[in-house]
């Protein structure tokens, strides 16, 4: 079997860990048909495993992600805010910007202002200093 079937696979792992790593996995191998079970992660329980899976989706090209990683970026956790963050970096839509720059305000904790600030840079929306 081809790495790309392993890991696809291993998004059905038990461990959240595992779950997680294979998307990310399969976000840097490019492989385009693990996108239909990358998309059914957007609903994993662990919002962390959904939130590597849209960042991936992104990365893939597909956008199905932003619903959950805009949700996240309001409501999570630091860390989750954080990885919600970088997840619409790698989507790359540009609805986003709004939210990405209240996320990248001094409201935020510092880790999601620079993952926010970052994820506009790759929007091509950089803060003003």
């Amino acid at each position: 079997a081809s790495a790309a079937a392993d890991l696809t696979a291993a998004l059905a792992d038990t461990h959240e860990r595992t779950r997680q790593e294979a998307a990310r996995a399969l976000g840097h191998l490019g492989d385009k048909s693990a996108v239909p079970e990358l998309a059914k992660l957007l609903k994993d329980t662990n919002r962390r495993v959904a939130l590597t899976a849209a960042g991936t989706l992104g990365r893939l090209g597909d956008k199905s992600g932003v619903p959950v990683a805009m949700e996240s970026l309001k409501t999570g956790s630091v860390e989750e805010k954080q990885l919600a963050a970088e997840a619409l970096g790698d989507i790359g839509d540009a609805s986003a910007v709004p939210e990405l720059r209240r996320a990248a305000g001094p409201a935020s904790p510092a880790p999601v202002q620079q993952a926010a600030q970052a994820a506009l840079t790759k929007l091509g929306q950089p803060l003003k200093k």
